[in-house]
């Protein structure tokens, strides 16, 4: 991860690629896609981590299928 946000960083340094709209969007919104992908991997390590115990797990695929029927 941090050689893909180096190399776009490096990428918003060159000037003519700094002036281009087009490689200056893509480059500013693959870091945001990085920023994400970071946080959605904490956060799934936070949440599973709980999940230790298979008994933990069951019940919450359980109550993700009970309220799934619910809903719809």
């Amino acid at each position: 991860m941090t050689f893909t946000c180096r190399a776009i960083l490096t990428i918003l340094q060159i000037q003519s690629a700094e002036e281009d709209p087009i490689t200056r969007t893509a480059a500013l919104l693959s870091l945001v896609c990085a920023l994400i992908s970071l946080l959605y991997g904490c956060v799934y390590i936070t949440r599973f981590g709980t999940l230790r115990r298979m008994y933990q797990a069951v019940m919450w695929a359980m109550v993700c299928v009970y309220v799934s029927i619910v809903d719809s």
